[in-house]
C-alpha cells in the first residue's frame, strides 16, 4: 500500500536500520511528524533481511503513528518477511493492535448480500406494480384533464402535431392492417369452410365471418398491430426527449409536457384508430369471399347481398366502439412509458419494450371486458 505524506514535519521523528536485522524507531511519531518517515519507508524495507524486529524503545505514539507502524508491517509482511516487535510499552501495543485489528476489519472484503426469501421478493414485486399503477392512473388522470380543458380551448391544441400523428399513426398503417387483416379473414374462412362442407351449411359462412371479424377480430388485430408499431414510436419519441432534457426544458418554460407532447397523440390516435377498423373490416371481409368463393362456391355479389341480411348494423357499431378505448390504451401506455425514461440509451428500450407488452395486454384485458358486456349476435 502507498502511503500519502500528510503534514509537514514539525519534531524529530526518525526509523534507522540497525545490521538489516532491526528497525530502530525513535522520536515522536504523530500526524505532524510523519512525512519523512511515510518517505524511507520503501528504501527501509528494500534494506531489511527475512527475519525484521522492529524496535521502539525511544517512540512516542498517537494514532497516527501506529497506523504507518501497521503499515509498515504490512508492507514486510507482503515482502515474505517476518516481523516482531521489541520494546513497546503495554500503551502502545494494546494502540498498536486496535489499528491492526481496525485496519484488517475495513480491508476485508464484504461478504456478498444474501438473496431475498421468496416472500421478500414477492412483496417487492407486488409493491412496484401497485405504485406502477397508481403512477398510470395519475398520469391517465392528466391526460383527461388536460383533453377536456383543449375541448373547451380548442386554439390550445398543436393541429400541426395532430395531423402529423394522423399521418403516422393512420395513413401510413393502412398496407399493413389490410393485408394481416385480409390474411386473417382467409384463415379464418378456410377453417370454417373445412367443417360447413362436412355438414352442408355452406351458406352460414357469411354471418360467420361478418360477426367474427366486424366485432372481434377487425378492432382486435388492428389495435394489436398499432400497439406495436405505435405504442413503441410514441415511447421512443417521448424517451429520447426525455434523454436530451427537452422535457425539463419545456417545463422550465412553464409549458406542460402532457398538452404539448401527449395531446395530439391521443387526438390522432382517437381519429385514425376507429378508421383503421372499418378499413379492417373491409378487407377481412374481402379475404372470407375470396375463401367462400373458392372453397364453397359463393360467388361475390351473393356474399354481399347477403351480408347486409345476416348480420346487424349494431354487430358493426359494437366492433367500432372499441376502437376509441384501444386507442387511449395505446396512446396513454405509449407516453407513460416515455417518460418512465430514466435518462440513457438502455432505459428507452427497455421502456419501450415495456410500453408495446402492456399495452397489447390492456387490449386484451378490455376486448375480454367488451365480449362480456356485449350482447353478441347469434345466427
Amino acid at each position: 500500500m502507498n502511503l500519502r505524506p500528510m503534514q509537514a514535519n514539525h519534531a524529530n521523528a526518525s526509523i534507522a536500520v540497525d545490521q538489516r536485522k532491526t528497525l530502530n524507531c525513535s522520536g515522536t511519531w504523530t500526524l505532524s511528524t510523519l512525512n519523512e518517515i511515510i518517505a524511507q519507508i520503501p528504501h527501509i524495507i528494500a534494506k531489511t533481511d527475512k527475519d525484521v524486529m522492529i524496535r521502539g524503545r525511544d517512540i512516542t505514539l498517537d494514532s497516527a503513528g501506529a497506523w504507518v507502524l501497521n503499515q509498515l508491517q504490512q508492507q514486510l509482511a507482503e515482502q515474505k518477511k517476518n516481523v516482531t516487535l521489541d520494546g513497546f510499552s503495554d500503551e502502545q501495543m494494546s494502540l498498536l493492535t486496535l489499528i491492526k485489528t481496525e485496519s484488517e476489519k475495513i480491508s476485508a472484503p464484504k461478504p456478498p448480500p444474501k438473496p431475498p426469501i421468496w416472500l421478500e421478493r414477492i412483496g417487492k414485486n407486488v409493491m412496484f406494480r401497485y405504485g406502477l399503477a397508481i403512477e398510470f392512473i395519475a398520469f391517465f388522470g392528466e391526460i383527461l384533464v388536460t383533453l377536456w380543458n383543449a375541448l373547451r380551448r380548442p386554439r390550445s391544441i398543436q393541429w400541426r402535431a395532430f395531423l402529423n400523428v394522423i399521418d403516422e399513426t393512420g395513413f401510413q398503417a393502412l398496407g399493413i392492417v389490410g393485408m394481416l387483416c385480409f390474411l386473417i379473414g382467409v384463415v379464418l374462412a378456410y377453417q370454417a369452410a373445412q367443417q360447413l362442407k362436412t355438414y352442408g351449411t355452406n351458406v352460414y359462412i357469411v354471418p360467420l365471418l361478418g360477426i367474427a371479424i366486424l366485432q372481434e377480430f377487425a378492432p382486435l388485430i388492428t389495435a394489436i398491430i398499432i400497439a406495436g408499431r405505435t405504442s413503441s414510436a410514441f415511447t421512443a419519441q417521448i424517451g429520447s426527449m426525455q434523454v436530451n432534457e427537452e422535457i425539463d426544458a419545456l417545463r422550465t418554460m412553464g409549458l406542460s409536457p402532457v398538452n404539448r407532447l401527449v395531446l395530439p397523440k391521443v387526438f390522432g390516435l382517437l381519429i385514425s384508430l376507429p378508421l383503421l377498423v372499418v378499413w379492417a373490416d373491409i378487407f377481412g371481409l374481402l379475404g372470407g369471399i375470396v375463401v367462400s368463393n373458392h372453397m364453397l362456391k359463393i360467388g361475390f355479389y351473393g356474399f354481399v347481398e347477403q351480408l347486409p341480411k345476416v348480420v346487424l348494423v349494431s354487430t358493426f357499431i359494437n366492433g367500432l366502439i372499441k376502437a376509441p378505448v384501444f386507442a387511449m390504451i395505446i396512446s396513454s401506455v405509449g407516453c407513460f412509458y416515455g417518460f418512465r425514461v430514466a435518462g440513457t440509451a438502455d432505459s428507452v428500450g427497455r421502456e419501450t419494450t415495456k410500453s408495446v407488452v402492456k399495452a397489447i395486454f390492456m387490449i386484451i384485458i378490455a376486448d375480454a371486458i367488451f365480449s362480456i358486456i356485449q350482447p353478441w349476435q347469434t345466427f
